[in-house]
């Protein structure tokens, strides 16, 4: 049994009669004490501890930071980040944090299929509040196919010897964009296979050809077909792997916002240019066929914002790294 002189407190620990309040409302756990008043009276009542430390910028930041190298570093879908930390924070300030850890353009947001968050927090009687968070990314590919991706990308960097002496930036992206083009097609699913399992256009459910996510570069590696996320995608994991600055661009098609559509910036003598591998193959492909070669084009490599605008809408904001005003003056 709790004594009070005087009225229930107001401030620090508030022990109140509910009534019309909630948990949801008070953002605390809800119990039942025993309360004797100064004079002698005892009340059953429900108390509610109210959330009294909230996080600490210090401990926002510090959180902020694991969790940036969690979603930079971390390819590995088993591998989930957890944590305690001290402080009250939203899901809503959780899930920003979240976005701006896993950052726009790289490769790994390339392969991102979607972020699981669950949250929970317990308080003390002091008002303090307990935070325990567990992030888990979902990727299109396992840790294994990401091993034969890493594989893969280095054993054509050697078979084209894009690292041999002399070779210019503009050789080694032209190279690895050729490469690319004659050994891959897009899905063509107005002839579909067995092995194409239908999602729901989700990127938590997407469409997968025997089991593999036709929006990873896998799909590439392994059978020689993708849709435009895996074009890019394989495309970023060639300049990461060649020390080329690139960026995993997202937007839609200009005309028909409806559709989704995923590029490439590249930077080349200090300039961004934008390169569309999937528009510049545009014969689709039958997966159980072989790759149809022959119909590449050079009309979406290395253009500008302006060239890239008239046909591309872009998602996000691209300053950062903005195209050059005018297309590389090489033509192919």
């Amino acid at each position: 049994m709790i004594t009070f002189e005087g009225p229930l407190p107001t401030d620090a620990q508030i022990i109140t009669d509910l009534g019309s309040y909630s948990t949801a409302t008070a953002g605390g756990t809800m119990n039942s004490i025993d309360v004797q008043f100064a004079d002698g009276s005892v009340k059953t009542l429900d108390y509610v501890i109210y959330v009294q430390a909230p996080m600490t910028q210090a401990v926002r930041d510090q959180l902020q930071k694991d969790l940036y190298n969690y979603a930079s570093k971390v390819t590995d879908p088993t591998v989930t980040f957890t944590t305690s930390v001290q402080g009250y924070i939203t899901e809503t300030e959780l899930w920003d944090m979240i976005n701006k850890a896993d950052i726009e353009g790289t490769y790994l947001r390339s392969i991102t299929q979607g972020t699981e968050l669950s949250m929970g927090q317990s308080y003390g009687p002091d008002g303090s509040t307990t935070t325990d968070l567990v992030v888990n990314k979902l990727f299109h590919h396992t840790a294994a196919q990401e091993a034969a991706v890493t594989q893969f990308v280095n054993d054509a960097i050697n078979t084209l010897a894009l690292n041999a002496v002399g070779k210019t930036t503009y050789d080694k992206v032209k190279g690895v964009y050729d490469y690319i083009l004659h050994n891959a097609a897009y899905v063509n699913y107005s002839a579909p296979e067995p092995g194409i399992v239908k999602g729901d256009g989700s990127s938590t459910n997407p469409d997968t050809y025997y089991g593999v996510s036709v929006h990873s570069p896998y799909a590439i590696t392994q059978y020689d077909r993708g849709v435009c996320q895996a074009y890019a995608a394989l495309f970023a994991k060639f300049m990461d792997s060649l020390g080329i600055n690139t960026y995993y661009a997202t937007g839609h098609r200009a005309f028909n916002n409806n559709e989704g559509h995923a590029w490439n910036k590249v930077q080349i003598d200090g300039q961004w240019y934008n390169v569309d591998l999937t528009w510049d193959d545009p014969v689709t492909g039958v997966l159980s066929e072989p790759v149809v070669s022959g119909y590449e084009r050079y009309k979406y490599f290395l253009k500008s914002d302006a060239t890239f605008t008239q046909d591309h809408t872009f998602d996000a904001d691209l300053t950062a790294n903005p195209a050059a005003l005018t297309d590389y003056p090489v033509v192919p």
